[in-house]
């Protein structure tokens, strides 16, 4: 593929909305790093989670948008 068609197609994915955005919680992940991220947010698509995002990240477009201010978001997969 040249240069130009794969920017086009990652440009196409990253635009297409996550189906569910957690933001403004205390995300708490359960990888082996256990981050703790203060006003965060959580992108997901379908089952999976996408992205884990910091205050400072630029927020994906979202389906659905919850508000979790003042709330845990922890993965218990």
């Amino acid at each position: 593929m040249t240069a130009p068609l794969l920017l086009a197609l990652f440009l196409a994915v990253a635009q297409e909305p996550v189906d569910i955005l957690i933001k403004g919680g205390t995300i708490v992940t359960m990888d082996g790093d256990m981050r703790v991220v203060e006003g965060g947010a959580v992108a997901i698509r379908g089952r999976e989670i996408t992205a884990v995002l910091s205050p400072q990240d630029q927020l994906p477009r979202a389906r659905q948008t919850i508000h979790a201010h003042g709330h845990l978001v922890i993965d218990f997969n």
